[in-house]
């Protein structure tokens, strides 16, 4: 019966249906409703084993606070640049932070303001990461992160606490300017195609896989050409790392570009 619920779902579950019964199971757990279908969610391993919206799923579903990493740390490494991918990174810091482990905890939450400087969580990573590092002892890392917070992210208010706990750091061998982390905007080009068809194909293939990928046209000596473009990133770091997730898992090629 359970193979016969799986072959079904396969067949109905199309591309273009946007996973929008795992993101109505993720609203109900994070409004405090486990009342979810577990085994139906559980199913979608045959399916989309690797999608970000099944792997944010189960995160939040798990019990084990190991393996719910895990599956968070999967969405950064398969899809840094996915819809639940901040919340996954925030959830990581906030997870290492409760155990104690302060400068692993660190190295997650510093990821939301270099990374996701438009997540609605950067606020609460910001001071959790400057917690952190104060209460490891690496004030004068905490420091020199706050410049760089203060000076390219001006939404962001640190907490004064952590702003009078640092005062009086000194930076060892500070940099002759702050390093620009934020507001850079790269995205990956897959293909140029003359036939739509094809180009839609990359596409969808590229959506199922849980990549943010569309498709732009643009005319060359008079001809319209269709171009499969992937992803929005704040740094190159970000944007060549899916480029070699992409490559990895369906050997297509991709140019990193940089918005003018």
């Amino acid at each position: 019966m359970k193979k016969i619920f799986i072959l079904i779902l396969i067949c109905t579950f199309s591309m273009s249906e946007n996973f929008d019964e795992l993101r109505s199971y993720i609203k109900k757990v994070e409004s405090g409703d486990m009342n979810v279908p577990y085994e139906k969610i559980y199913s979608y391993e045959q399916i989309v084993p690797e999608h970000p919206i099944y792997l944010y799923l189960r995160g939040l579903i798990e019990i084990d606070g190991d393996k719910s990493m895990e599956y968070y740390k999967k969405i950064y490494t398969l899809d840094p640049r996915h819809e639940y991918a901040d919340d996954a990174t925030m959830k990581i810091g906030e997870y290492y932070y409760s155990k104690g482990l302060y400068v692993k905890a660190a190295d997650w939450l510093k990821k939301m303001p270099q990374y996701y400087p438009r997540s609605n969580r950067s606020q609460d990573a910001v001071d959790l990461f400057l917690k952190s590092m104060i209460i490891s002892g690496k004030k004068d890392t905490a420091m020199f992160y706050l410049q760089i917070i203060q000076n390219q992210m001006p939404n962001v208010v640190v907490n004064e606490k952590y702003i009078d706990m640092l005062k009086e750091t000194k930076i060892d061998d500070p940099p002759e300017e702050i390093p620009q982390i934020l507001g850079e905007s790269y995205y990956l080009q897959i293909g140029v195609y003359r036939d739509y068809k094809n180009a839609r194909k990359v596409r969808d293939v590229l959506n199922l896989k849980g990549f943010d990928a569309r498709v732009e046209h643009v005319k060359s000596d008079g001809k319209k050409l269709y171009i499969v473009l992937e992803g929005l990133y704040p740094n190159k770091v970000l944007a060549q790392k899916t480029s070699d997730n992409i490559k990895k898992r369906l050997t297509y090629d991709s140019i990193i570009k940089q918005h003018e």
